[in-house]
């Protein structure tokens, strides 16, 4: 069995996580307002934003003047708010969204890479990938559910690599070969192109890059819309959260 890496990250570092403890900080002080169709209130969502790291969504809306309307225009928010729930460290009142007995344990009693350990397996195991992606369907599959049933693979193969940086695209197609993933591709567009944009979407942008667990370097790709991965490498944080998918059991954390 590998060991765990002896490594002291700090979990603040990633955006992510600093903002999923504002966030659960903030119920703390008092709850959040929900709209009638259950999302967060455009009040309380300008009051978050404020102090918020992940800002990149919000200045593409000041550069093109846009107006932000509702909560499902911030993806990362609605992943933590999503994660949140699974883990039962919220609950929903009155209209309001509380932080529950859980959700006190876990910011008084559990030591920071531990939290960040708890949001990543349970975003992994616990929320269901298509939510947050679309694309082609096959036998009642997607290319989100093949890679997340299939995830511990993934897991290992980048565990074994350490921080050693790995070729984007030879991964990609790695994944096409091993899991066979011809039948969700645009084989009649571009085939390259749409292969390494939905394991983009799927396992890095929307995954494992927000989440902390890898850094990836970028190029302009095909469109001018588009940046392609060129070459990423799992974190040292990426690599405890690795460690404890494949070796502890998932009980541990609920």
């Amino acid at each position: 069995m590998t060991k765990t890496p002896n490594l002291q990250p700090n979990p603040y570092k990633v955006a992510f996580f600093y903002d999923f403890m504002l966030f659960l900080n903030r119920l703390v002080e008092k709850p959040i307002k929900r709209t009638v169709t259950g999302a967060i209130s455009l009040t309380d969502i300008k009051e978050l934003l404020e102090k918020f790291k992940q800002q990149d969504r919000i200045q593409e809306y000041k550069k093109y003047g846009w107006h932000l309307r509702r909560e499902e225009e911030l993806q990362f928010l609605v992943q933590m708010k999503i994660i949140a729930e699974v883990m039962y460290l919220t609950h929903k009142r009155k209209g309001y969204l509380y932080l529950s007995k859980s959700g006190k344990r876990l910011l008084k009693n559990i030591d920071t890479l531990t939290q960040y350990q708890n949001i990543v397996l349970n975003y992994w195991h616990r929320v269901n990938w298509e939510y947050f992606t679309s694309g082609k369907e096959v036998r009642d599959e997607t290319l989100a559910k093949v890679l997340q049933n299939n995830q511990g693979s993934i897991w290992k193969a980048l565990y074994t690599k350490g921080t050693e940086w790995i070729d984007y695209e030879k991964f990609c197609f790695s994944l096409l070969s091993y899991f066979r993933l011809d039948s969700f591709l645009d084989n009649f567009h571009d085939k390259r192109h749409d292969l390494l944009f939905h394991i983009d979407l799927i396992l890095f942008r929307r995954n494992l890059e927000r989440l902390g667990c890898v850094e990836v370097e970028k190029k302009r790709g095909k469109y001018d819309f588009d940046k392609e991965i060129v070459r990423f490498h799992p974190t040292s944080l990426g690599l405890t959260a690795f460690h404890k998918a494949l070796y502890e059991d998932f009980t541990d954390f609920v």
